[in-house]
């Protein structure tokens, strides 16, 4: 009987999200300030996940999903059900990297994303982010936990997750936030570029 119910959702939420329209979203960057530092969005097929450059000099990134299967890896079906409609929690990840601004395959190969996006965003918008990113990540700091298969530390968010508010509704939310305009559902890791006219 549960199998079944597990089916039934499973098929209902495809059905749900084949007449969302088009899958891809479009991210158009913001006008340059005059103070712009580059941003990359990365793609591992379903998720994906904001690259910041800090301060220091290397980079950060930022990942959001259901705890129990990023930063747990329990990732079965029956787990991506489960996370989908009754998650019993979400985590952001982060971790430093150290990348070359203009070189989009070496970011490709140290992230292993499958594709890879770079826009400029203003300074001063791309730190506020970061830094409203960070006090929520280590106001969680004591439920940290690492895992290698990522290479990120995990911590417990306040965020709810399910399959209306997952890892690409955070990061179309994020781009916003740097002044992006994103267009389209953002329920899947398909984002696309699109010069501001």
């Amino acid at each position: 009987m549960k199998r079944n119910v597990l089916a039934v959702a499973v098929v209902s939420f495809a059905c749900l999200i084949a007449t969302t329209g088009c899958i891809t979203t479009t991210i158009v960057p913001p006008r340059p300030s005059g103070d712009d530092v580059p941003v990359f969005v990365t793609d591992y097929s379903r998720h994906s996940s904001i690259l910041l450059p800090a301060p220091q000099g290397h980079y950060v990134a930022y990942a959001f999903g259901d705890f129990n299967w990023f930063a747990l890896s329990h990732t079965r079906a029956s787990d991506a059900v489960h996370a989908v409609f009754w998650s019993p929690g979400a985590t952001l990840g982060r971790r430093q990297l150290k990348l070359k601004d203009d070189d989009l395959d070496a970011v490709v190969k140290e992230t292993d994303a499958e594709t890879v996006i770079q826009f400029k965003a203003p300074r001063a918008k791309v730190n506020a982010l970061m830094h409203k990113l960070d006090d929520h990540y280590f106001a969680q700091h004591g439920t940290v936990t690492y895992n290698p298969a990522s290479g990120m530390w995990f911590v417990r968010s306040r965020e709810p997750y399910n399959g209306c508010h997952n890892c690409n509704h955070l990061t179309a939310r994020w781009l916003r936030a740097l002044g992006c305009e994103v267009h389209g559902t953002a329920m899947f890791s398909k984002f696309r570029i699109s010069p501001r006219r």
